[in-house]
């Protein structure tokens, strides 16, 4: 496997410091060019999670991507984001895993957390940030979405409660976790009700019919 390293480095204010981020690859010839382009997302995209997030901007952060012959499409450990080639070769589009992933990284969260919650998170920067079409389409499926099984349907969820909230839903998840105190109990009293009471009304909504808005008159 040949080793190669992207050079370019990127930073952005975040903060009160500057984020500085350099990215790695583990990468074969052939998989060399979409391997680059997501370096520049992770170049990109570190610092505006960090914002998302709330997070504490880490100085001098490199970030390695490391491409695998494996089943699944990626995961992510400490600061290392292991892809499938042979996903990215089938689904060459989805730059969104390595946001997710990278997610996943900016988190990096001590101890256990309710997986849900933390994939919701990741999701939610995802497809309300840097997908943002793709959650605003998201109708989530009666009898079939559960939040508790993270991910998309997590982070509408998260994204409808931030909503009713104070809009500040996800960097205060993101304080808790950090400090090993995210629970469902802190995210019902916030919400103001148990969360599959919630859930339910999430469904009721996403479900009702909209009202179109009359055409303004023609002059």
């Amino acid at each position: 496997m040949k080793r190669l390293l992207f050079t370019a480095a990127l930073s952005l204010a975040c903060g009160s410091a500057p984020a500085d981020v350099s990215v790695r690859l583990i990468v074969t010839e052939q998989d060399k060019a979409w391997a680059e382009g997501a370096a520049r997302v992770v170049l990109e995209w570190a610092p505006r999670i960090e914002a998302a997030l709330g997070a504490p901007a880490v100085s001098n952060r490199t970030v390695t991507l490391e491409f695998k012959d494996m089943p699944g499409v990626a995961h992510s450990s400490g600061d290392t984001i292991t892809i499938s080639t042979g996903w990215i070769r089938r689904r060459p589009d989805d730059l969104g895993m390595v946001v997710h992933e990278l997610t996943h990284v900016v988190q990096a969260y001590p101890g256990r957390q309710p997986g849900w919650m933390v994939e919701g998170i990741a999701d939610h920067v995802r497809y309300f940030t840097y997908e943002p079409a793709v959650g605003a389409d998201f109708k989530p499926r009666r009898g079939q979405s559960d939040f508790r099984a993270g991910y998309l349907p997590a982070a509408a969820f998260l994204n409808w409660i931030d909503q009713r909230t104070d809009g500040n839903l996800i960097q205060e998840l993101n304080a808790l976790a950090r400090d090993g105190k995210m629970t469902e109990a802190w995210l019902a009293e916030k919400g103001g009700a148990p969360l599959d009471q919630l859930w339910g009304e999430y469904l009721r909504e996403a479900h009702e019919p909209k009202e179109e808005k009359p055409a303004p008159p023609t002059p």
